[in-house]
């Protein structure tokens, strides 16, 4: 494999320096050309106003990339390139939403289904954004759409399969949902997945709730239906496709440890446990901090305490509506809306260690502060998060919503070689089909480099 890599790399080297006019000719004409970051990195600019190109990826890099590019990020050197291809009229994108959901699926793509942005915009739709091209393709469906499109939670399932649990839509708690639906990526098609008989036991309806899969069974950890609020544990087998009851979500005498209702909270999967940080409940207050998170084992049923360190500087502040991504062994927290509704100003990014629970308060700060957003970690350890509401208007119950994808650099070390050739080869022949296979590339990479 290294020597096909090594080859590849001279080939598209030679293959450059023998092409004729293209996009990079005209960007010099506009004045455009290589740089410098300061560090010895060369990247270019290209002719498109604060759009930024890296060839080579800085190393221990916590910087984002943000697209459309933000002016506060202009003068970072961006871990990869990540242009926002979808931005012109020519190529459709998902339009400004929040409360939708994202998925990674496979290596590359990043699905998104769902989302809201006024009574009259909900989004019976689903998105796909591949993930080495920047480039949105809206996908078609059919078969039994669910039909509540916010706050609903979803995974994926081997390479082939989404299935999304729940959610709400207008009345928001009034029409709820406890349906679980299957999207087969392969041929677009929705179906209804296990069974919602009478008498068989069924989680309630609701949204907000969280979830994850462990490959054998999905797992749901409380919610709302707009009045209660659950810290109920169900579990879904993908074998049975059955529902069990797991955990009630009151405290007993062998069970002290069970968390506050609560919803909008964000689950982790880390080993055989369940990691329930954060969430939001009716006296949820501005003091909290999350100096403790709740662990719920899939093998006992039973929850626990974890006491967290913190930070040099402190506790991340409580908060609802936001993401906790795993990465390696590092848990990413991000973005959430505050006591007063509102998202965090400071776009604050924070790092959970699980080896010893110690909180980091990076030194980096989300371009677009937001809640009701996602957030996404490739295997590279890269973090896509997608839309959300970014501001709070001063017209009571209206704010305001974006389509913005960002990536940051989670991950510190050394690409690999593959990685670092075929995101170059994506950069300069991902819309020239037949260059790439007289380069040779092996059809598991066309796959990841050709939308």
């Amino acid at each position: 494999m290294a020597g096909f890599i090594s080859g590849l790399v001279s080939k598209v080297r030679s293959t450059m320096s023998r092409r004729g006019p293209s996009r990079e000719a005209d960007d010099d004409e506009a004045g455009a050309g290589p740089a410098k970051d300061g560090q010895g990195t060369e990247i270019e600019v290209d002719g498109e106003p604060g759009l930024t190109r890296c060839l080579v990826p800085p190393l221990a890099s916590e910087q984002w990339a943000c697209q459309p590019p933000m002016p506060s990020a202009e003068s970072h050197l961006l871990p990869h390139r990540l242009s926002w291809r979808g931005a012109d009229k020519e190529h459709p994108r998902p339009t400004p939403r929040s409360g939708h959901v994202a998925i990674l699926v496979g290596d590359s793509y990043i699905y998104t289904y769902g989302g809201y942005d006024t009574p009259d915009a909900l989004f019976k739709e689903m998105w796909r954004f591949h993930i080495l091209s920047e480039t949105w393709e809206k996908v078609d469906m059919r078969g039994r759409i669910p039909h509540t499109t916010c706050s609903q939670s979803a995974v994926a399932v081997g390479p082939n399969r989404i299935i999304v649990f729940g959610g709400t839509a207008v009345p928001f708690g009034e029409i709820n949902s406890n349906e679980l639906t299957e999207f087969t990526v392969a041929d677009g098609t929705w179906r209804a997945l296990g069974r919602l008989n009478d008498g068989e036991p069924a989680p309630m309806r609701r949204f907000g709730q969280a979830m994850v899969c462990d490959g054998h069974a999905i797992w749901v950890v409380g919610g709302t239906d707009g009045h209660e609020f659950y810290a109920d544990v169900w579990k879904f087998d993908l074998e049975m496709l059955s529902w069990e009851w797991c955990h009630p979500g009151v405290v007993g005498d062998d069970d002290p440890f069970v968390p506050q209702g609560r919803y909008r909270h964000e689950t982790v999967l880390y080993g055989t446990d369940i990691l329930v940080i954060g969430g939001g409940w009716p006296n949820v207050h501005a003091g909290q901090v999350l100096d403790e998170i709740y662990s719920f084992s899939t093998v006992t049923h039973q929850w626990k305490l974890v006491q967290c360190k913190p930070a040099n500087t402190g506790f991340p502040l409580a908060r609802r509506s936001h993401t906790c991504t795993i990465a390696g062994s590092t848990i990413f927290l991000l973005g959430g809306a505050n006591s007063l509704n509102a998202p965090f100003p400071s776009g604050e990014v924070w790092a959970l260690e699980t080896s010893d629970w110690q909180w980091r308060q990076l030194p980096t700060e989300w371009p677009v502060p937001s809640y009701f957003h996602t957030t996404v970690a490739t295997r590279d350890g890269r973090l896509y998060t997608f839309g959300g509401v970014n501001a709070v208007l001063e017209e009571p119950g209206m704010s305001e919503r974006h389509n913005r994808v960002c990536c940051f650099n989670a991950l510190r070390g050394v690409p690999s070689l593959l990685e670092l050739a075929t995101q170059s080869v994506a950069t300069y022949f991902g819309h020239r089909g037949s260059v790439l296979t007289e380069l040779g590339v092996p059809r598991h990479l066309l796959a990841r480099i050709i939308p």
